[in-house]
């Protein structure tokens, strides 16, 4: 067929007109638009500190700088939790953080204690301070070290089980999960969660990461395995929702001065003009703290004004 010149004339105006509507009949973004049609996703989150302690011992041995980094003593120890509770602080477990996210109330001051490794010296000297502040922890045990010296026996895991305290997985044997074999990984966390389960009549959710190493596939495999959460020691106290398999941790050092521990949860504490030696501390009827001595000789003040000025005495 032979094509006029009228009528390539006309073609052509009808292609120019088409141009010009194409940009309004097309959308300029498909993605934008679908953004907008879709509902915002809210990221649920809770700042709650979950504070990392591993022993709570004198550490005896000379020049072990990485066990004395990780000893708390005990009078340090129970320090630091009468600060806690003159401060008004409520101990929490990680399944409240999680109900947190949908909803529910935290108490105010909401804070988690978790102790790694399931040493003896939580059931020895950790557990009888917590009861006596009113407070309750997640203890991460190593399955494969339960009745092993220096571990917890199978008898003081329900004993601390039956206290309340949540216990949660630290894998079979503690390796660096990021080094092994899938297949390696997935015995680590089904068995430890599997045996622990049996050892306490608990449904055991939390895991904690060996050395704190985590990636995506150790990640995976951990929701796989039946965990509801777990924690690295990466610092922070902001816990997300998505972000529920590398939740961030406090880690509470030895030797840390009363004032850090307090600063590392929000709480300052004020020296008085008062002098008082390093290591005294002044004691409430009911057994709280008051008052510590400061290692200038000032007195660090906390707690229920009705015991200030309380004598000092050694802990």
């Amino acid at each position: 067929m032979r094509v006029t010149s009228a009528v390539k004339a006309r073609l052509a105006t009808v292609a120019l007109l088409l141009l010009a509507l194409w940009p309004a009949a097309t959308p300029a973004s498909p993605v934008s638009r679908a953004d907008a049609s879709a509902p915002a996703v809210a990221v649920a989150q809770a700042t709650v500190p979950v504070l990392m302690y591993h022993y709570v011992r004198v550490d005896t041995m000379p020049g072990d700088s990485a066990g004395f980094a990780l000893s708390v003593t005990p009078q340090d120890f129970a320090a630091q939790m009468a600060l806690l509770r003159a401060e008004g602080f409520h101990t929490v477990s990680l399944a409240d953080v999680r109900r947190a996210w949908d909803g529910a109330p935290l108490p105010p001051r909401a804070v988690v204690l978790s102790f790694d490794d399931g040493d003896a010296d939580f059931a020895t000297a950790a557990l009888p301070v917590l009861l006596r502040n009113g407070f309750t922890a997640t203890a991460f045990v190593i399955s494969d070290n339960v009745g092993r010296a220096g571990y917890m026996s199978a008898q003081q895991l329900a004993q601390v089980v039956a206290a309340g305290i949540t216990v949660g997985s630290h894998t079979v044997d503690h390796p660096d999960l990021t080094t092994l074999p899938t297949s390696a990984v997935w015995w680590e966390l089904r068995t430890a969660r599997s045996d622990l389960q049996e050892l306490t009549g608990q449904s055991v959710d939390d895991l904690a990461y060996p050395y704190g190493t985590w990636n995506a596939g150790v990640a995976e495999q951990a929701a796989q395995a039946g965990y509801a959460d777990a924690v690295t020691v990466a610092p922070g106290a902001v816990l997300q929702s998505a972000q529920r398999y590398a939740l961030p941790r406090v880690r509470v050092s030895g030797g840390e001065s009363l004032a850090a521990f307090g600063q590392s949860v929000g709480v300052e504490l004020a020296a008085t003009a008062a002098p008082a030696p390093c290591g005294t501390w002044a004691v409430a009827a009911d057994g709280g703290l008051v008052a510590a001595g400061g290692a200038d000789g000032g007195v660090l003040t906390f707690g229920d004004a009705r015991f200030a000025g309380a004598p000092l005495q050694p802990l």
